[in-house]
């Protein structure tokens, strides 16, 4: 074993004894609330499929390949017919430009838009992609305390001589399930002249009329300077997209780098995203519903005992502090028929090791009571 191989397997074998060492699962997916998970079917609720979307079958006659960066020879129809419904559907003359991933977006954006001697307000809970894109960037990355905004105020207070500076915060987050409040984060930029971007990976398609997110649902959406989104999570697809004005896109082509050098997304998933956006902008009375039964799920949780912190969507942790009490519990409800997957540092904080329960549209209360006795059940056997 070479010196580096062991230096590897160290940092390996580290991760073992802290319980925090990931592998892949072998899994079979059968519909948007069920899935086989090493052997034992269950109720799934690990998945990102908030409006089961991501299950359903999809014809097309197209290519496969993108063939090439989009600034080459990879701008087909099929990408500028999906750019230009996402400009409609947003509307407020913004334009669009997708992404092959939100990791790519987040990456390309930020670090397009700030370079050194600029300035990265970001929220301390935001993703990983938003954290490496400040980095990247070369800015100077500043992380407030989560959804503190006297915090990021005395910060943007200390630090106004600085021309350019971007804020940029999750808008629901998805180890939490709470939110930012982002008219605050409108006021704050305009008294310091900042840059907003919003990323809304996990509200676009679920809040707001039409699913359009969090800005929408609040009436602010004009205050946010770049909203960004993913089609992987609600709408079921792959790949991101950013809506802003024709200036910030026109200077997105040219300087975010993760579009620029990427190959285009097929023509096949962009038309398959398309289909998705459709159907989802139709699905109010869906999302209406999954908010309620969402509520049900945390008033039954606290009602029993447990942590769910501040979770007012969707996405509801259930929070164990212990990374092996995670486990544990996970592999209880596996037994029992649930999937509960369980999220370690570093993807949460030290000592904020949870199951994270994403609910989507096709679960009931048929779903949630048995879930619920069996958690129930692990409380006073744990006792």
């Amino acid at each position: 074993m070479t010196p580096f191989e062991k230096k590897l397997k160290e940092r390996l074998d580290k991760r073992e004894i802290q319980k925090l060492k990931r592998q892949i699962i072998k899994q079979k997916i059968y519909s948007s609330t069920e899935i086989e998970i090493d052997g034992k079917r269950c109720i799934n609720f690990s998945s990102n499929d908030y409006l089961g979307l991501a299950q359903q079958t999809y014809q097309a006659q197209s290519q496969i390949g993108g063939g090439a960066s989009r600034l080459v020879t990879g701008n087909h129809q099929a990408i500028q017919n999906l750019e230009k419904w996402l400009e409609k559907f947003y509307g407020h003359g913004l334009k669009a430009l997708v992404f092959g991933s939100g990791y790519l977006a987040n990456l390309g954006v930020i670090s397009g838009i700030v370079s050194r001697g600029d300035l990265v307000f970001s929220d301390k809970l935001n993703h990983a992609s938003i954290i490496d894109g400040a980095i990247l960037s070369g800015a100077k990355h500043i992380r407030y305390n989560h959804l503190d905004y006297q915090h990021l105020e005395a910060l943007l207070e200390k630090h106004k001589e600085i021309p350019n500076k971007l804020i940029v915060s999750d808008a629901t987050f998805s180890m939490n399930g709470d939110c930012a409040d982002l008219a605050e984060l409108v006021r704050l930029k305009k008294k310091y002249d900042c840059i907003l971007l919003v990323d809304e990976a996990h509200s676009a398609g679920v809040l707001g009329p039409q699913g359009k997110g969090l800005a929408h649902s609040l009436g602010i959406q004009g205050g946010v300077d770049i909203h960004l989104g993913t089609f992987s999570k609600a709408y079921g697809a792959y790949g991101a997209y950013v809506m802003t004005n024709p200036l910030m896109k026109e200077y997105l082509i040219n300087f975010a780098r993760t579009a620029i050098y990427s190959t285009v997304l097929p023509p096949i998933i962009c038309e398959a995203i398309l289909q998705n956006l459709r159907k989802a902008k139709s699905m109010d009375k869906q999302r209406q519903n999954l908010i309620s039964t969402s509520l049900y799920f945390k008033e039954k949780l606290i009602q029993q005992g447990w942590d769910i912190g501040l979770s007012e969507t969707q996405i509801v942790p259930v929070i164990l502090k212990c990374s092996k009490k995670a486990l544990i519990l996970s592999k209880y409800l596996n037994q029992h028929g649930f999937a509960g997957i369980p999220i370690r540092p570093p993807t949460v904080q030290n000592n904020e090791a949870r199951i994270r329960f994403s609910l989507n549209v096709d679960h009931s209360k048929d779903h949630l009571d048995p879930l619920l006795d069996v958690l129930q059940k692990f409380l006073k056997e744990e006792i």
